[in-house]
């Protein structure tokens, strides 16, 4: 391979491959906001800081790649431009920030700090917290291609780090799910949905960050490793936000499920997993009384305030 091929060419292909991701990030976030007005404010902020930030992401990379061809006229530079490596650390706080949703809808679910999962969710804060320093000081220490070896076992870490916390994470959201089953059958649906969506969700992100330490050690001084990494980027952000979209209707229903609330231990709603949201549903719960009819589990809601009924 060509110099061009190994630098150049690669961000060329992270670049459009990323772009394409882009519109799907924009994609689930206007259906987002279009499917859950109701939803609390700061799931909104955390939606909106991802779009920010994969926006953001988006055009360092376009920067340094119009620098490199276009303002330097494609003149072989070993120096890497200011926001190629700006990238990395965006793109790193953006990984963090949705392991850090992720980790709130788990407290949402079991309670912050409860006594079951106290112990893995402080390894999780610990081990995010890890990772950010140590990928943001490749920043500060890579400035020339050659550099990027001298750096590579804070990559091999970073990366292992979110492998197991991609893993912790999607099992405990998994299995905290499934434990809030309860009888009604459109509840069960939703449930069963997101979290099958958690763990595939999960399961892509691991298989992105292993395909990055495969191409690190593959192809060692090279850019390829940030085009996975680029790539794995959007992989996160899309994979988040198609989770809280898969709350929108359970299987084979015509209508948004007012039903799907999942109860912690203490008592409490989990409004996050409440597709109910849609059209207000979610503010009329308290008056709603269930009708178990059948033995399919099928339920009958009455609102006894003027709200659309669901029957």
């Amino acid at each position: 391979m060509t110099f061009y091929d190994d630098t150049y060419g690669a961000l060329f292909v992270g670049l459009v491959i990323s772009a394409a991701l882009w519109g799907v990030t924009n994609l689930h976030t206007v259906k987002y906001f279009r499917s859950y007005p109701y939803d609390g404010i700061l799931r909104k902020l955390g939606v909106i800081e991802l779009w920010l930030l994969d926006t953001c992401h988006t055009a360092l990379v376009a920067h340094g790649l119009f620098y490199s061809l276009v303002t330097n006229r494609g003149e072989i530079q070993l120096d890497i431009v200011w926001s190629l490596t700006l990238q990395i650390a965006i793109g790193c706080l953006v990984i963090i920030s949705v392991q850090s949703l992720y980790i709130i809808q788990i407290w949402q679910i079991c309670g912050v700090l409860s006594n079951n999962t106290r112990g893995v969710q402080l390894v999780l804060i610990f081990l995010l917290v890890l990772t950010y320093a140590a990928t943001t000081s490749c920043r500060y220490t890579v400035h020339v291609i050659s550099q990027i070896s001298q750096v590579n076992w804070v990559i091999y870490m970073s990366t292992g780090i979110a492998i197991c916390v991609d893993l912790m994470i999607s099992l405990i959201l998994s299995l905290s799910l499934l434990s809030r089953r309860s009888r009604f059958h459109a509840t069960n649906s939703i449930i069963r949905t997101v979290a099958v969506a958690s763990l595939r969700n999960g399961l892509l992100t691991i298989a992105g960050a292993v395909l990055e330490m495969f191409t690190l050690a593959l192809l060692p001084n090279t850019m390829a490793v940030f085009t996975v990494n680029i790539v794995v980027v959007k992989v996160y952000v899309n994979s988040y936000l198609a989770l809280l979209n898969a709350r929108q209707r359970s299987p084979g229903s015509e209508y948004p499920t007012p039903a799907a609330n999942v109860f912690t231990s203490r008592g409490t709603s989990s409004s996050f997993w409440s597709p109910g949201t849609i059209g207000g549903y979610s503010r009329h719960l308290q008056s709603a009384r269930a009708h178990y009819l059948g033995s399919e589990g099928e339920v009958r809601f009455e609102m006894d305030d003027e709200v659309p009924r669901a029957i």
